[in-house]
């Protein structure tokens, strides 16, 4: 009688210990040495295995890992301009049923991460936001480089993105000025107005998200010419 009630007890505590499913869509904010991502992650969990989907910055990739008691850890292969690399991701189930830990960046920076799941109404911006932009997130200060026939530049932006909506601000040589546009996969188009010595016009800049974070694209100066820019966070 004794080990069988030996037994159920360890059942029980087998029970406990494997209590947490991981299985469903993670909103992931993620530290990175270019700035803070907001990747997801599908996880499917069997018993302590982990298998799903992620989706960041750098496209979309397989991720495996393991689930022990609360203790939470998962890789994921990236390409950045050609070279591969690992990340690690090692967290916790919180006792608000969200992840937190240290993410492992090759084994050349590392960062903090969180995550929750993903709700399933409409609510939960995050998600939608990153299907429609393909895990590009481009919220932040950021400096640019430009260059046109008439010289260089480089001014700064602020960008807010929700979805696949960006507004924000420039500043620069043409003054401050409000900016919309859009972020649809990797491609960010937006616009703004400025009033130059008299001159007013609208500034229009095409570009997309590149591998390594950067952005790179073409500009069209208020109808006074063209040129090209590469963009990246500012530190």
């Amino acid at each position: 009688m004794k080990a069988m009630l030996l037994a159920a007890a360890l059942l029980v505590s087998a029970g406990v210990a494997q209590a947490a499913d991981l299985t469903g869509t993670w909103n992931m904010t993620l530290e990175t040495p270019n700035g803070t991502g907001t990747p997801t992650a599908e996880f499917k969990q069997d018993g302590n295995k982990l298998t799903g989907t992620y989706k960041g910055r750098l496209g979309e990739t397989k991720l495996e890992g393991t689930v022990d008691d609360k203790a939470v850890k998962f890789q994921v292969k990236v390409n950045v301009q050609g070279n591969e690399f690992v990340i690690t991701f090692n967290g916790t189930v919180e006792a608000d049923g969200t992840l937190k830990g240290k993410a492992d960046f090759g084994g050349q920076a590392e960062g903090a991460w969180t995550a929750k799941r993903a709700s399933g109404g409409g609510g939960g911006g995050a998600a939608p936001a990153a299907k429609a932009s393909g895990g590009v997130d481009v919220t932040g200060k950021w400096v640019f480089n430009v260059e046109t026939s008439a010289g260089a530049g480089s001014p700064n932006f602020e960008f807010k993105q929700e979805g696949e909506k960006l507004t924000g601000n420039y500043s620069g040589q043409l003054g401050s000025a409000k900016l919309e546009g859009t972020v649809k996969d990797r491609k960010v188009d937006f616009k703004f107005n400025i009033d130059a010595g008299g001159q007013a016009g609208t500034v229009i800049y095409s570009g997309t998200v590149q591998d390594d974070g950067t952005m790179k694209g073409k500009v069209e100066l208020a109808g006074l010419g063209e040129g090209t820019f590469t963009g990246k966070r500012a530190k």
